[in-house]
C-alpha cells in the first residue's frame, strides 16, 4: 500500500557546509612506494613516522584499504592507476589539532600526502510540496529512451547516502545483492566484509545499509528511488534506471556526518558499480577524495557521478569539482537553473532536481528538491547509457553523455548563468541514438610563466596542453586559445591537432599557446580563459582561471631564494603554504614551512598573519602598496612593498609598514637578502614597548630533526638538521637596536617554553617577540621540530613618527658560510644610503604629519643665519622636491609628487643634519 506523507526537514543551513568540517582526531595519509617494504596492516617502521607517532601519542593506526593488492602499471595505458594499498588512517589522543598534525606529517619525507578527514552532509532541501508527477522523466527522455534500452540488470548503480530501505515496495526488487556472501556470519567472498550481503553500512562498520531513523537518514531513501525504483510493478514510480540494479553504500554515523565517503565510494567501485552516485559533499577536497575518484575511474572502470551543491554559489563544490568527476547541477521543469543549484566551469550537465516525487522510508512517498535529486536521474541514466554501450568506459559514458544533451543556457531564464551550466540538461534518448562524434578533452595544463612563476604585468604566460579523444576520431581538430577577460592578450592562440583517433591524445608542448598579461590587470585577478575544440561543426569548449599579477614576488637574484610578499608573510602568500617557494638555498627545496613579520605592544595586541587558532591563521596585514621590484645604486634587486594592520580590527597598532628587500648577486654577497622595515606610527599617540621580528618555522630536510642555536654576539639565530650533509638557514638582526631571540620546540608542551601546538594565541606572540629562549632541538639525541623568532625592542615610536628595523636572512651549507653571509649582510646594511646619515632627535628637526601631502617642517635651533635647504629624494636617489628654509615653521607643498616613500634630508651650509623618511599620500 502506497502512503503519501508530507514531511518538513531542516533548512539549507543545516545541509550546506560552510566551513571545512573533519572527524575529530583522526588523519588519513599515503606513503611513498619506497617505503612499500616498511609498512604492513598496522605498523609503518620508518623511524621519522614513529618519532611523529610518540609525540602525538597515536592510539591507533590501520589500513583503509587492507584487503586490496598493489597493481603495477605496465604501460601507457594503464599508467593512471592509483595504489590505494598504502593510504592509512591514524587516530590520536594529543591535543594537536588534525590540520596540525596533517602539517607535521606532510613533511615527513616518506609521504606523499596527510589531511584531516573530511565529514561531508546531503546536499537537499525537502520541502512539503504534494507534487506528485515525476515531470523529470518529459524533461529527459527517458519515455523515449526506454523503448530503445531498459537497462541491464548487470549494470550496478553504487549509491553512497544516508541509509536505505532495502524493504520498500517500491526498491526491494532493485537491490544488486551479493549473493557471493550470504548472511551466514563468514566473509565467503573473501573481499574483507563479512555478510554484506545488502551492501554496508560505512558510517556504523557493519552490513546493514537501512537507514536509522533520523531526520536526514531518508535522504538515502529518496535518493536511490529517483535512479532505481522498480518500474511496471504497479506501485509507486520509476526509476531512471529501470532495470538496473542498485548497491546501498550507506556513509552516515551516528552524529549524522558522512565520515566515511570516499571509503564507501571506493567500496562501490570494488563492488562492480558502473556508476557511483554522490549526493552529498562540501567546499573542501583534499588529495584523499581525489585519489578515490581516480581509483574508481581508472582502476575500476567506474564512473563517479557528484550534486554540484545547494550553495546558490560557483564556488568549487566537492567531490563534484574533482578531476573525472561527472558533476550534476539541478533545474526545475522548465530547464531553468532550480534556485539554490550551484553553478560554474566546474559543472558537467544539469538534471531536473527542483519538486522530485520519490521513495521514502516506510512505503512512503515524498517531493524534494536539491542538486541531491538531480544526481541520482543523472546516475539512472548512465546506467542506460552503459546498458547500451557495455564497452564504453567511465569516462565514455561522461562524455557521450555530455556529447548529447540539450542546450539551456541560451534560455533567457539562464542568461546570467551562460556557459555555466556544463554541456545542458541530459537527454537520454539522444545519448542513445545520436551518432557518434569526437569528444576531445583536456587532461593535462601546464601553465608557466618562464620566469619566477609568479605571474604579474608584462609577463608572457606559456600554456601548454594534452588533448585526448575518448569518442569517435576527429577529421582536422583545432584547438583556440581565448581571454574570457579584458586584462590580458593572445599573441599565439591556435594550434591545429589535425586527425586524433578514439581513445588517442596528442599536445601542443612544441608550440604552446601565450598569454600577455596588460599593465592594467588588477592585483590577484582571476584571470578566465577558454579553449575551443573544433572539429568540423563538433564544438566544445574548456574553461580554466589563472591568477595574474599577483601580489608576491619570488625572489631568485643569487642562492638564497625567497618569496616576499605584500603583507609582510615570507616564503608563501597563502597558508598551506601555497603561492611562494618558502626559503632556498642551492636547491629547489624549501627550508620553511611559514614565515613573516610580527609586531605587538601588549600581551593583547600582536599583529601579524601568522598561525593563531587550529588550522587558523591572523590575517591582520593587508597591502597598501603591492610588492614590485624596483631601480636601486644600492642592491644588485630591491623589492619594495607597503601594508598596514588595519586587518586587526579593534586590536591593531595603527602601524604602516614600509618593507624593502635586497639581495646581491656580487662574490661574497650570494647567501642572504636583508629585510628592512619602516615601521610609522599613525596614531595620535605615542607607542610604547613596541616588539617587532620575523617568525619562520624552519623545515630543514627532514624536519623532525632540526635544531635552533644562538650567536649572540653576532645578534644572529643559526637553525640547521643534524642529518647527513646538514643544510643551515639563519636569521640576524642589522638595525641597531636591541636584540631579542626566541626558540620553540615545536612539539607538544613546547619542551617548556611555549606550546603552539594547541593555537597561537597573542599572548603567546608577545611573549616570544619580546623575551629570550636561546636554543630549541636539544630535547632529544637528533633534534625536532623548531620554531625561531628573531625581534627587537622594546621601541618606542612617537606619533607620527618611524622607526626602521632590518634582519637578514641567511643560507648556507656549513656555519662559517653563515657566519661569513651574516658579516657581509652587516657590512652591506651598514653601507645602504638611507643609514648613513647621523639622525637629529625629534625634538631638533620633525615633519608632521607623516604620511601627507601637504606637511609643515619645525625647526626648534633655527637661526637667521642658517643657510638651509630641504631636498626629497626618491628611493633611486633622484631629486623630486628642494626647498630653500626660512623660519622655524615651513609649510611644505607635496602635492604634485607622487605617492610613496621618500628621503628626506636637511643641509645646512652643505653639511646634512637631518636625515629621515616621508610617505606622499593622495
Amino acid at each position: 500500500m502506497r502512503n503519501r506523507i508530507l514531511i518538513t526537514l531542516v533548512c539549507l543551513a543545516n545541509f550546506v557546509i560552510a566551513k571545512p568540517e573533519f572527524e575529530s582526531k583522526v588523519v588519513v595519509f599515503k606513503i611513498k612506494g619506497l617505503y612499500r617494504n616498511q609498512c604492513s596492516s598496522n605498523q609503518i617502521d620508518v623511524p621519522e613516522i614513529q618519532t611523529l607517532f610518540q609525540q602525538i601519542g597515536v592510539i591507533e593506526l590501520s589500513k583503509l584499504f587492507p584487503h586490496h593488492r598493489f597493481q603495477e602499471a605496465t604501460s601507457k595505458t594503464n599508467s593512471k592507476l592509483v595504489d590505494l594499498t598504502l593510504l592509512y588512517q591514524l587516530k590520536y589522543n594529543s591535543n594537536v589539532s588534525e590540520v596540525e598534525v596533517s602539517k607535521k606529517m606532510s613533511k615527513l619525507n616518506c609521504i606523499v600526502y596527510a589531511e584531516p578527514k573530511y565529514v561531508y552532509k546531503p546536499t537537499y532541501i525537502p520541502n512539503d510540496t504534494d507534487f506528485t508527477a515525476q515531470y523529470h522523466h518529459n524533461n529527459l527522455h527517458t519515455i523515449e529512451a526506454w523503448n530503445i534500452q531498459q537497462g541491464d540488470t548487470n549494470v550496478v548503480i553504487g549509491i553512497t547516502d544516508t541509509g536505505f530501505d532495502t524493504t520498500h515496495l517500491d526498491l526491494k526488487a532493485n537491490v544488486k545483492y551479493n549473493y557471493a556472501d550470504p548472511m551466514n556470519g563468514l566473509d565467503d567472498d573473501n573481499d574483507g566484509f563479512i555478510d554484506n550481503f545488502y551492501g554496508w553500512d560505512f558510517g556504523n562498520n557493519d552490513n546493514n545499509p537501512q537507514q536509522d531513523g533520523c531526520a536526514v537518514c531518508g535522504h538515502g531513501v529518496h535518493v536511490s528511488g529517483i535512479a532505481s525504483s522498480t518500474v511496471d510493478n504497479i506501485t509507486g514510480i520509476a526509476g531512471t534506471g529501470f532495470k538496473c540494479k542498485y548497491l546501498p553504500v550507506k556513509n552516515m554515523n551516528n552524529s549524522e556526518q558522512l565520515a566515511n565517503s570516499y571509503e564507501a565510494l571506493v567500496y562501490a567501485a570494488d563492488h562492480q558499480a558502473r556508476v557511483v552516485n554522490c549526493s552529498w559533499g562540501g567546499e573542501s577536497g583534499g588529495q584523499y577524495g581525489q585519489d578515490a575518484v581516480n581509483y574508481a575511474t581508472f582502476n575500476k572502470n567506474c564512473l563517479v557521478l557528484a550534486a554540484a551543491g545547494n550553495n546558490f554559489s560557483n564556488t568549487p563544490f566537492y567531490p563534484a569539482a574533482y578531476d573525472n568527476v561527472f558533476s550534476i547541477a539541478a533545474t526545475n521543469s522548465s530547464d531553468t537553473k532550480w534556485t539554490n543549484s550551484n553553478f560554474g566551469y566546474f559543472i558537467d550537465a544539469c538534471a531536473p532536481g527542483q519538486d522530485i516525487y520519490s521513495c521514502w522510508p516506510g512505503n512512503n512517498y515524498l517531493t524534494s528538491s536539491g542538486t541531491s535529486m538531480a544526481a541520482p536521474a543523472a546516475a539512472g541514466c548512465v546506467g542506460i547509457v552503459a546498458s547500451q554501450f557495455p564497452n564504453y568506459s567511465a569516462l565514455q559514458l561522461a562524455e557521450r553523455i555530455k556529447n548529447t544533451c540539450d542546450v539551456i543556457d541560451t534560455l533567457p531564464s539562464n542568461s546570467q548563468y551562460k556557459n555555466q551550466l556544463g554541456f545542458g540538461r541530459i537527454n537520454l534518448y539522444r545519448a542513445l541514438t545520436d551518432a557518434e562524434k569526437s569528444a576531445v578533452v583536456i587532461t593535462e595544463k601546464n601553465i608557466s610563466d618562464g620566469n619566477d612563476e609568479a605571474i604579474i604585468p608584462g609577463d608572457t604566460i606559456s600554456i601548454k596542453a594534452r588533448f585526448t579523444n575518448y569518442l569517435a576520431p576527429t577529421s582536422n581538430l583545432i584547438a583556440t586559445l581565448r581571454c574570457e577577460n579584458i586584462y590580458t592578450q593572445t599573441l599565439d592562440s591556435v594550434v591545429v591537432l589535425g586527425v586524433l583517433g578514439t581513445l588517442a591524445d596528442t599536445s601542443n608542448f612544441s608550440l604552446p599557446f601565450t598569454i600577455l598579461v596588460n599593465s592594467n590587470c588588477p592585483t590577484n585577478y582571476e584571470a578566465l580563459f577558454s579553449i575551443t575544440l573544433t572539429d568540423g561543426s563538433n564544438i566544445r569548449k574548456e574553461y580554466f582561471s589563472i591568477r595574474v599579477n599577483v601580489d608576491y614576488i619570488n625572489l631568485l637574484e643569487n642562492d638564497l631564494g625567497i618569496t616576499i610578499t605584500s603583507k609582510g608573510s615570507i616564503g608563501y602568500n597563502e597558508d598551506g603554504p601555497s603561492e611562494g617557494i618558502g626559503v632556498t638555498y642551492n636547491s629547489p627545496y624549501s627550508m620553511l614551512y611559514e614565515g613573516g613579520f610580527m609586531i605587538g605592544d601588549t600581551a593583547t595586541r600582536v599583529s601579524d598573519n601568522i598561525r593563531s587558532t587550529p588550522g587558523g591563521h591572523d590575517a591582520d596585514f593587508v597591502p597598501y602598496i603591492k610588492v614590485s621590484q624596483i631601480p636601486s645604486v644600492a642592491a644588485d634587486a630591491l623589492l619594495d612593498a607597503v601594508f598596514t594592520d588595519v586587518g586587526a580590527g579593534a586590536t591593531k597598532l595603527g602601524v604602516r609598514v614600509h618593507q624593502q628587500t635586497y639581495a646581491w648577486s656580487s662574490t661574497g654577497n650570494t647567501n642572504y637578502v636583508i629585510l628592512k622595515y619602516l615601521i610609522t606610527n599613525t596614531n595620535p599617540y605615542d607607542l610604547d614597548q613596541v616588539y617587532a621580528g620575523i617568525f619562520a618555522d624552519w623545515d630543514i630536510m627532514n624536519y623532525s630533526k632540526n635544531r635552533t642555536k644562538l650567536n649572540a654576539a653576532n645578534k644572529l639565530s643559526i637553525a640547521y638538521t643534524t642529518e647527513v650533509n646538514p643544510s643551515y638557514v639563519a636569521m640576524k638582526l642589522l638595525s641597531n637596536t636591541p636584540f631579542v631571540h626566541y626558540a620553540i620546540d615545536n612539539v607538544n608542551n613546547g619542551a617548556g617554553g611555549a606550546n603552539l601546538t594547541d593555537s597561537y594565541t597573542a599572548a603567546e606572540k608577545y611573549l616570544t617577540l619580546s623575551t629570550n629562549r636561546d636554543s630549541a632541538g636539544f630535547q632529544t639525541t637528533t633534534g625536532n621540530d623548531i620554531v625561531d623568532i628573531v625581534s627587537t625592542g622594546p621601541l618606542n615610536i612617537y606619533a607620527s613618527d618611524s622607526v626602521e628595523v632590518a634582519f637578514a636572512i641567511i643560507g648556507g651549507s656549513n656555519e662559517q658560510e653563515i657566519i661569513s653571509g651574516a658579516n657581509a649582510a652587516q657590512i652591506k646594511y651598514d653601507g645602504i644610503i638611507t643609514d648613513t646619515f647621523a639622525y637629529r632627535s625629534q625634538q631638533e628637526i620633525s615633519i608632521y604629519p607623516n604620511p601627507c601631502n601637504t606637511c609643515v617642517l619645525m625647526m626648534k635651533d633655527f637661526a637667521e643665519e642658517s643657510n638651509r635647504t630641504i631636498c626629497i629624494y626618491d628611493l633611486c636617489g633622484r631629486k623630486v622636491f628642494e626647498k630653500k628654509l626660512s623660519k622655524h615653521r615651513e609649510l611644505l607643498h607635496l602635492e604634485s609628487v607622487e605617492k610613496g616613500l621618500y628621503l628626506v634630508q636637511v643641509v645646512d651650509n652643505q653639511k646634512s643634519i637631518y636625515q629621515s623618511k616621508i610617505f606622499i599620500q593622495d
